[in-house]
């Protein structure tokens, strides 16, 4: 068994920066390219992964270097959490235009909820409606909608499973950080 010596030649480390690697790879494409915020916010919870076993490595007892490697492991939590929010942004899309485009009046029913636990107002409706106004491209809004991924289940699996054997790599360093006899006081 080699040495370690630095926080590089930790396999969770090594692991956690192929996720980071895979996050940015994904979320750097024409795909997300307005969505600012859910595209900083899962790349800022990869990059927390591979930093805070870096950060760790150097916290100078096992118990604070645990510490670190429990955040990691919740920021790579966070980050298959969010994967999922990134392959349903086509169902919102898709059920804001739906919504947008439903015949109204003032006796219709209550508009089914829009995902954040609030309806689409007759405001916002009418919004979008205007902004599809004499364009031939109003039908076509729906299926553009139900094509737009910002990724696909493949590309999904396969960042949520580097994730989980990063948190794997990440619970072996952490029980043998908990049998080791490296200073847990200092």
């Amino acid at each position: 068994m080699a040495k370690i010596e630095r926080f590089e030649d930790l396999q969770s480390w090594q692991k956690s920066r192929q996720l980071a690697n895979s996050i940015y790879d994904l979320t750097e494409c024409q795909r997300f390219a307005k969505d600012f915020h859910l595209r900083g916010q899962i790349q800022d919870a990869a990059g927390s992964v591979m930093h805070n076993v870096a950060e760790g490595f150097d916290a100078g007892t096992n118990l604070k270097f645990i510490r670190f490697l429990k955040i990691a492991r919740r920021s790579a939590s966070e980050v298959q959490s969010e994967l999922y929010l990134v392959l349903q942004r086509k169902v919102r899309v898709l059920r804001v235009l739906l919504m947008a485009f439903l015949p109204f009046s003032p006796s219709s029913p209550p508009l089914p909820p829009n995902g954040e636990g609030s309806l689409l107002s007759l405001w916002e409706r009418e919004r979008v409606r205007e902004n599809w106004q004499g364009t031939i491209a109003r039908p076509c809004a729906v299926m553009l909608a139900l094509d737009r991924n910002y990724i696909n289940q493949n590309e999904l699996d396969s960042a949520y499973n580097l994730a989980t054997e990063t948190k794997r790599l990440i619970n072996g360093m952490i029980a043998c950080l908990r049998k080791s006899k490296r200073s847990t006081t200092t």
